[in-house]
């Protein structure tokens, strides 16, 4: 939060967002999976050789377990692995999750 909005002089768009996220948010939280994961060496490709990082055995357990679809409709390729987690985590528009 702004000095300017903890003093008043400027109001404060969301404190909480408890009901879904906003662009701003959701932009965000994407741009942090980018820089701490998507990018880390050896995530979307191995460090040494050809094939597939560890986005192989994530998306594998993400399809499995959170998607709950065929493991073998992932995509062939890495790139487009990360686009459909792209495509799913920024139209989630009022998707809740509950935990039970």
């Amino acid at each position: 939060m702004r000095f300017s909005q903890r003093i008043g002089k400027r109001p404060v768009t969301t404190v909480l967002q408890t009901e879904g996220m906003d662009d701003d948010l959701r932009s965000s939280l994407w741009n942090i999976l980018d820089l701490y994961i998507w990018q880390r060496e050896g995530f979307m490709y191995a460090k040494y050789g050809s094939g597939p990082g560890d986005i192989d055995a994530f998306s594998m357990a993400l399809w499995f377990h959170f998607f709950k679809r065929p493991m073998d409709a992932r995509p062939n390729r890495t790139s487009k692995v990360l686009d459909e987690i792209r495509s799913f985590f920024l139209d989630a528009n009022g998707m809740r999750f509950t935990t039970s």
